[in-house]
């Protein structure tokens, strides 16, 4: 088994240059590449490394501008998905990994959908971890952010959030709090909140997801099964996989369901419902 290296390259962007972190394992087969949402990080992507059905594949995790270790974030230039989904291809291109498979987590899921959208000759599969579809996906913190104006100083509002989502019955949320501040800067939280609303009410996410012509699943929590839009993803014949006992974080909550789900996606084996 190839060792992971962690590394960073420096992707120039309006103007500016922004050391983007990843990791990469080296595989022998296709490349998939993870997404992470709102304040996480490549590493949640990490424990994939371990998974033994996963090992013949090459495996990429990247840190968002303003996230994990990519810490340069330039208040002057609010980014967004679109600005997100320009970097990533960027780096992939500066790494020449093609035949990608994405998965892509919450804001990761959404900005991973738009590069499918784009960037089609790259992609052949695609996993979404309840990235957004419709506005229902805007949890209450994006829109209370997408009400704000970034004053640039936050630590009231952070520390709400980190008290709310503590106090969550959902099991995966208090874990998410103990890291979400330091695995994001405050001004790239609020604009990529910002972008998410405005993509989720402005752009038609689900007929996007719907319509890419390549091999696709949907990822959800079991306590998120109220998701109205469910039923239309079975219907129109895509693979929906529901997490037991997880939230929206499944990759913390039920890892070993997670990943099997993952896999069998990958290697072509039926998922879902």
């Amino acid at each position: 088994m190839a060792d992971t290296v962690f590394d960073s390259r420096p992707v120039d962007h309006r103007g500016r240059t922004y050391d983007i972190g990843y990791f990469v394992r080296p595989g022998s087969t296709q490349t998939v590449v993870y997404f992470h949402g709102l304040g996480s990080a490549k590493e949640d992507f990490l424990s994939a490394t371990k998974v033994p059905e996963l090992q013949e594949l090459t495996l990429l995790g990247i840190d968002f501008p303003g996230c994990g270790s990519s810490s340069a974030y330039f208040p002057e230039i609010p980014l967004g998905i679109d600005d997100l989904i320009a970097v990533t291809f960027k780096l992939v291109t500066m790494l020449g990994f093609q035949d990608l498979t994405l998965i892509g987590q919450s804001l990761g899921g959404l900005t991973a959908l738009q590069f499918a959208c784009r960037h089609g000759d790259l992609v052949s599969r695609f996993v979404n971890v309840e990235g957004n579809l419709a506005p229902e996906d805007c949890e209450i913190q994006s829109r209370d952010v997408f009400r704000r104006r970034f004053l640039g100083d936050e630590d009231r509002f952070f520390l709400e959030l980190h008290e709310r989502l503590t106090a969550s019955a959902k099991p995966g949320f208090a874990e998410f709090a103990e890291n979400f501040r330091q695995n994001i800067a405050d001004r790239a939280y609020f604009d990529y909140c910002r972008s998410i609303v405005d993509y989720s009410e402005g752009y038609p996410l689900f007929d996007q997801f719907v319509g890419l012509p390549i091999p696709k699943l949907f990822i959800h929590g079991q306590l998120n099964s109220h998701l109205s839009y469910l039923p239309r993803l079975v219907a129109a014949g895509i693979p929906v996989v529901s997490v037991p006992d997880s939230d929206h974080f499944p990759a913390a909550t039920n890892p070993t369901f997670y990943y099997h789900a993952i896999s069998g996606f990958i290697h072509g084996q039926p998922v879902g419902t």
